[in-house]
């Protein structure tokens, strides 16, 4: 029943933003993205006029993004806890 709880937790880290116990850097990766995407799907739809802002600031919503990443992968944020993760197999090694 412990790895339910934690699976659960897990979930819930990364489904509500705002979910007690979840990291701030996490919260801060997830609006990142989401205002990288925006910036995005914004850039398809810009007035000729705007075009040099809209790479501006797609490019600060990219790099913003990558940094906050590189800052969790210091700090030792992973995707998936090791309790959790299955072990690899190489592709091939059934046959």
């Amino acid at each position: 029943m412990k790895i339910m709880e934690k699976v659960r937790h897990w979930l819930l880290c990364r489904l509500l933003p705002d979910y007690p116990g979840q990291p701030q850097l996490l919260t801060l990766i997830h609006g990142s993205f989401k205002e990288w995407q925006t910036a995005k799907n914004q850039f398809n739809f810009i007035e000729p006029d705007l075009i040099d802002y809209m790479i501006y600031r797609l490019n600060a919503a990219e790099r913003h993004y990558t940094a906050l990443l590189a800052q969790a992968r210091s700090e030792g944020l992973k995707a998936w806890p090791d309790e959790l993760r299955g072990e690899r197999r190489e592709v091939g090694s059934e046959f």
